[in-house]
């Protein structure tokens, strides 16, 4: 499914009156070329038109928004759910949580090429989840196993694990102008919004206390005149209202096991 996407980089933000919602996706491409916003596989909580509770795909699909080809990818799972958590990431039953906020975008692998030569590739099973929970300010989670960038020859393995906002910037050589900079494991708070939480300068600045949030498998910034395209891998979002939520914080019940062990979400 491809549609276009509104809102900024957290997502389509929708009135709620429970505090809670939730947007993920596999693929958004923005500002590249003829492509102004377009999504592949989006969930969302409370449900769109175009955006279920969940997507999977078994199988290998072409990454072909708009017809312009960003390579592909095979097994995805992507998940948003509000008053619930997913079970497992084999089975599309859910666990209720009261005053919970879940995103999950899942992949076996993928494969996605960029203009000048770039490769992105993670070859095994990749996920990142967003959760927020009563009493508790959102986390944020990611399990990479294994994954490169190649250009122009030159190819970059990610560490493991991989960091937190994680960089690869091309070309590596920091004296000539940047073409891409790719991101792993990009976390950000933000507002109940979707706005990201700043600092006193007006700066982005992580918020310890927000309860809302997003994650990114991998963010690409590439420089395409006449402004930035803008393409992410594996989005997970989450907005939660603490004042309409903490009352549910005695309710809350166990996390599935793979929430812990495959995020340290405990």
């Amino acid at each position: 499914m491809v549609h276009a996407q509104g809102n900024g980089a957290w997502g389509t933000i929708v009135p709620t009156l429970d505090g809670l919602q939730a947007n993920n996706w596999l693929l958004r491409v923005q500002h590249f070329r003829d492509i102004v916003d377009s999504a592949i596989l989006e969930t969302a909580a409370p449900t769109t038109p175009t955006a279920p509770i969940q997507s999977t795909r078994s199988d290998s699909m072409s990454l072909k928004p708009q017809d312009v080809n960003f390579g592909s990818v095979a097994g995805a799972t992507i998940s948003a759910h509000t008053n619930a958590i997913l079970q497992s990431l084999s089975e599309n039953g859910n666990i209720p949580m009261p005053g919970v906020s879940f995103g999950l975008a899942s992949i076996a692998s993928c494969n996605i090429k960029l203009p000048g030569d770039i490769v992105v590739e993670l070859p095994s099973i990749s996920s990142v989840v967003a959760l927020s929970r009563p009493g508790k300010p959102v986390q944020l989670g990611a399990n990479y196993r294994g994954g490169s960038v190649s250009s122009g020859g030159q190819v970059f393995n990610l560490p493991s694990p991989v960091p937190v906002n994680f960089k690869i910037r091309l070309p590596a050589d920091v004296s000539a102008p940047p073409y891409a900079v790719i991101t792993f494991n990009e976390q950000v708070t933000t507002d109940q919004k979707g706005s990201p939480t700043l600092g006193p300068d007006g700066d982005y600045q992580y918020d310890p206390k927000a309860t809302s949030g997003y994650i990114n498998l991998v963010h690409i910034t590439i420089q395409e005149e006449p402004q930035m395209a803008d393409i992410t891998v594996g989005h997970a979002a989450v907005i939660r209202d603490p004042a309409k939520t903490d009352r549910f914080t005695s309710q809350s019940a166990s996390l599935p096991g793979y929430i812990c062990s495959d995020f340290e979400i405990c």
